[in-house]
């Protein structure tokens, strides 16, 4: 019974309306070319006969039509990831003021560099989006970030996060860099980079391990521990979509289907097996069966609370110190 399981009673509860985690990657399309990247980012780019950019496979209209049709008896959480998804000055305003104003919609997490104007989403309602700021180093100065993270908060997004992509030329200044945002509330997560296993010398993760939330999130992240065998909620939760619209139960391609299509793929009821080796994504990881975090349908949130609570903790400490 759900009862015993309250993360599985919080987003899906014997009575109520049940919550949707949906995980977007609207497109490949990015004004950056990070060394570390391995995808290709120019907006033409074909694969086989779809474009990288969702609203150039098929108009904002029909996007938001299937959002329609499949999620307006359930509560919705998104997240919306690419790519940068907020170069599209002309659909991604369109698409982000009708979502924020449907009731079901509770929160749309953004990945986002930051580099984009805020104006042209003036007449979006903020207060249900969270923004998860990247700064890539070699990308953008740290004052150019610090600049787009102050521009965005003054036309009223939320930073929910800042994630700091840890290279070797970053590493040195991430605990001054964490200071200066801590200071603001918003918290700065030290960011493994993707395949980094072995890559990392001791005090590269003796650093990460100080400053993430706890061992639980550190050992994923750095993908010392695996996830391979292990029951996780996650694709009872959520769906993952991609930009021309191939939708799919979470982590289990092979249970997928077409979001334009009159209905989704079945998730599971429960809990299930996870088929992989290893998982450094927030959103997927802090769902398996040893985990009771997500008593919060806004993952963000309850992520950037233990880890702001421990980098003020920290900094405290070090001030005290000194």
């Amino acid at each position: 019974m759900h009862s015993r399981d309250p993360v599985l009673e919080t987003w899906k509860p014997r009575r109520g309306q049940e919550t949707v985690m949906l995980r977007w990657l609207i497109s490949y399309w990015c004004n950056y070319a990070c060394r570390y990247c391995p995808q290709d980012h120019g907006r033409d780019t074909k694969y086989g006969e779809n474009a990288a950019h969702a609203f150039d496979n098929q108009p904002v209209e029909i996007w938001l039509d299937a959002f329609a049709r499949h999620f307006s008896e359930r509560n919705l959480v998104m997240t919306i990831t690419g790519g940068e998804p907020m170069l599209d000055r002309r659909s991604m305003p369109v698409l982000l003021k009708k979502l924020t104003s449907c009731e079901n919609v509770r929160i749309i997490r953004i990945d986002t560099n930051a580099s984009w104007n805020p104006k042209f989403y003036s007449e979006v309602d903020k207060s249900k989006i969270r923004l998860m700021c990247t700064f890539h180093p070699g990308q953008t100065s740290e004052e150019a970030f610090a600049a787009s993270i102050e521009r965005l908060q003054h036309s009223g997004f939320v930073i929910g996060m800042i994630n700091y992509v840890m290279t070797r030329e970053s590493i040195p200044e991430y605990e001054r860099q964490q200071r200066r945002f801590v200071r603001l509330g918003i918290p700065v997560n030290p960011n493994p980079l993707w395949d980094s296993n072995g890559q990392y010398a001791s005090e590269d993760l003796d650093l990460m391990r100080e400053y993430l939330p706890s061992d639980f999130d550190y050992e994923f992240r750095t993908q010392q521990r695996s996830p391979k065998g292990q029951r996780c909620r996650f694709p009872a939760i959520a769906y993952e979509l991609n930009h021309w619209g191939m939708i799919w139960v979470g982590c289990h391609y092979n249970n997928r289907g077409s979001f334009f299509a009159k209905q989704l793929p079945r998730r599971f009821r429960r809990s299930a097996v996870c088929p992989h080796a290893s998982c450094v994504c927030l959103d997927k990881y802090s769902f398996v069966s040893d985990s009771d975090r997500n008593t919060n349908t806004n993952t963000l949130d309850a992520y950037g609370r233990l880890l702001l609570e421990k980098q003020k903790g920290d900094q405290v400490v070090s001030l005290d110190a000194s």
